[in-house]
């Protein structure tokens, strides 16, 4: 646990990962809907600039939760408060793989799995660094924990109910995918035992029961999820790239790539999607452990079958699977199948660990794996850090953030936000002063209000919208609050109807002549009050369950309690952690390119173009075989800062083009940075390309200070010299 905090509390500011910032500003909007009275935040005011938009009615917003509560019972400033729930999340990962491991196979495997998982690339780099999405750490760090307890509770250990069905709750809680990929690990574990494990679990039943209570706490959540999906936009994906599995399997060979260092002049360091050298050779060395002890088939079976299937779904081979099976596409992303992978792969290490008999060389085996699994978890996991998220975030620091970066609802997607908004509307600036202001929000549209007509707004939070209108003729009201069938609007105490904007989805609703009182309210709905309903059963049903039987004297059933390692090899371990810990401080893990050099690329090149940018590298990776391929060119600019236009063309044997992607605004770094950049292209061809082919990279900006679209002369930045 030292080890894989370290980080998190040894650098200033949270990760520079492309979600960081969707995860602060979602747990500090959830703090201001508990702090408006809205205890299920089913709605944000604050999305849109200030629109407002359906919110954690739909997903996960547990890692917010705790981030929330632990600031505000410790005091802790707003970075703080998410970097102590991220390091809990680590912490709670670690816990539940050693304790499944350590009481299967003994200590050992229970160190070796624990470190194995939480240093793998896909949890430590890709997710919590490289992604920073730290609701998919809590929750497999739920998953995990559940896993551990309900094979106490089915060995007898009765105890365990409740915080079973607690860890399974906060699994379901954290993270939408995540939750599916958890709960069908778990439940497969529980499948896998009920058929092989009956003799060594008296209690399966108990935990088969307590698994189905825990999933049953997140009700609250997957009630409305599963049942009010149409009320999003999450069936109107757009067709962006990044959006499209298709473009982000990953191939056999790159899987088994061994990753590459941290360089500390490389602005963008390329995402680490490998399975982990040291997490493939315990791998193998499973495999191994269980040709000379068959007998044991059982225990290590479930985690092999886990790690190929989740491999198989990342490489472009299981490209016509994930066509066919249209649930799997939800998932955006195969490399997500890579934390399954992981876990199992752990857990398979755990096993090979266990397979060699108690002695000394046991002992080194376990140091040697512990001390590589660390040391490549440095080598591969460090990151960039930012500084610049505010200590005490307040409501303008929001709206300034959506404004800067467009991300609305939530997510770069803009998946939760209500089906009817077919236009993303701009920024009001009254309505934002008054929420900034903490003053009632201000969401009529005075510029639709004919003479004569005087509004007078009695008050607003997030969950309801009040005012007192007087007006010389009836009118359509337009109210600046994107529109849900959810909500219920009241003209004098009497219901009335109220339907969306074009094209931006906001709220009318008609007003007859005269003096009247209205009322909008977002009451709970049919699908939420059911999911609270199911959350509040699961809950007596754990407590009925915790208390019946408490009594008992269990039959428990060994292997359960393994004994501690002896007080030498914990001072050996703390040696690694303390060595691993300096090297990791003092930068031993980092490597650095020299100016003019990309340690990253694959070909090297010495490219000039006319604006003194410099083409160092390119590196090619295929995602699907013959179809599409990824290309990173390592730019860097020592003579200008500037940014230009760029294409890359693949040309044919006959010189035609037959594959090309265009870009604009390529921002290179700064001279006195000494950096360089990552930039990514994919290539699509129609048919697989011939093996003789072309690779045309080019520079370009406009003639006159004008937008790139409306480019009338075209200036090519060409090679000017090469060295």
């Amino acid at each position: 646990m030292l080890a894989a905090t370290l980080p998190i509390f040894s650098q200033s500011g949270l990760p520079a990962g492309a979600d960081v910032s969707i995860h602060f500003w979602r747990t500090f909007d959830l703090g201001h809907s508990w702090a408006a009275g809205d205890v299920l935040a089913r709605w944000s005011e604050l999305y849109y600039t200030g629109y407002g938009a359906p919110s954690f009615a739909y997903t996960g917003g547990a890692f917010y939760a705790l981030a929330t509560v632990i600031g505000n019972v410790f005091g802790l400033n707003d970075v703080m408060r998410v970097k102590v729930a991220w390091a809990l999340a680590v912490m709670l990962v670690i816990w539940g793989a050693n304790h499944f491991a350590a009481r299967r196979w003994g200590w050992a495997a229970g160190w070796v799995t624990a470190v194995a998982l939480i240093f793998s690339p896909a949890l430590y780099h890709t997710e919590a660094l490289g992604r920073g999405s730290f609701g998919v750490i809590l929750g497999f760090g739920g998953a995990l924990a559940g896993l551990a307890l309900l094979q106490d509770l089915a060995r007898g250990l009765t105890r365990r109910v409740w915080p079973s069905a607690f860890c399974l709750g906060l699994m379901m809680l954290s993270h939408n995918l995540t939750a599916i990929q958890g709960a069908a690990i778990v439940g497969g574990w529980l499948l896998w035992a009920t058929l092989f494990e009956r003799a060594q679990s008296p209690s399966l039943g108990r935990a088969w029961l307590t698994f189905a209570l825990g999933l049953g706490l997140s009700g609250v959540l997957w009630s409305p999820a599963l049942l009010e999906s149409n009320l999003t936009r999450l069936s109107q994906m757009t067709g962006d790239a990044n959006l499209d599995f298709r473009n982000h399997f990953i191939s056999l060979q790159r899987l088994l790539n061994p990753g590459q260092p941290f360089d500390a002049r490389l602005i963008n360091n390329p995402s680490q999607h490998q399975l982990g050298l040291p997490q493939l050779l315990l791998g193998v060395f499973a495999l191994v452990g269980l040709i000379l002890a068959r007998r044991r088939w059982r225990e290590v079976l479930p985690w092999l079958i886990l790690s190929a299937a989740s491999i198989f779904l990342v490489m472009p081979e299981s490209r016509g699977l994930w066509e066919r099976v249209t649930p799997l596409q939800q998932f955006l992303f195969p490399q997500r199948f890579l934390n399954p992978a992981a876990i199992g792969l752990a857990l398979m290490g755990g096993f090979a660990i266990s397979s060699i008999r108690i002695g000394r060389a046991k002992t080194i085996l376990t140091l040697t794996a512990l001390a590589a699994c660390v040391g490549y978890g440095y080598f591969i996991g460090q990151a960039r850090w930012r500084t610049d998220f505010p200590e005490r975030a307040v409501v303008r620091g929001y709206f300034e953030y959506e404004q800067a970066t467009g991300i609305y609802g939530g997510t770069s997607a803009d998946e939760f936000l209500p089906p009817t908004v077919s236009l993303i509307p701009g920024a009001t600036g009254f309505l934002m002063d008054s929420l900034v202001n903490g003053e009632p929000a201000q969401r009529i549209n005075p510029y639709m209000l004919p003479v004569g007509t005087t509004v007078n707004v009695t008050g607003s939070d997030g969950t309801y919208f009040a005012f007192d209108i007087a007006a010389d003729s009836a009118q359509t009201l337009e109210i600046l609050q994107t529109y849900s069938p959810l909500w219920m609007a009241v003209l004098d105490g009497q219901p009335v109807p109220i339907y969306p904007s074009e094209p931006y989805g906001f709220t009318l609703m008609d007003i007859p002549a005269g003096t009247h009182r209205v009322r909008l309210d977002y009451p709970l709905s049919g699908a939420q009050m059911l999911g609270v309903l199911l959350t509040f059963i699961s809950v007596g049903g754990i407590v009925a369950l915790s208390g019946f039987g408490r009594a008992e004297k269990a039959k428990i059933l060994a292997p359960t309690f393994t004994p501690s390692p002896s007080s030498r090899v914990t001072a050996m371990l703390a040696g690694i952690l303390l060595v691993g810990g300096v090297a990791y401080l003092s930068g031993g893990f980092q490597t650095r390119s020299e100016v003019g050099q990309a340690r990253a690329a694959q070909i090297q090149t010495d490219l000039y173009f006319e604006g003194g940018q410099q083409l160092l590298g390119y590196r090619l990776n295929e995602l699907q075989p013959g179809l599409l391929w990824e290309l990173l060119l390592y730019w860097e600019s020592p003579a200008a800062n500037s940014t230009v236009n760029s294409f890359v063309h693949v040309l044919g044997a006959d010189g035609q083009i037959i594959a090309q992607q265009d870009k604009l605004d390529v921002a290179f770094p700064a001279p006195e940075s000494g950096q360089y950049i990552a930039d990514r292209y994919l290539l699509r061809f129609e048919s697989p390309p011939p093996a003789q082919t072309g690779l045309r990279v080019g520079l370009w900006a406009c003639d006159a200070e004008v937008n790139a679209y409306d480019c009338a002369a075209r200036r090519d930045l060409g090679v000017y010299s090469s060295r």
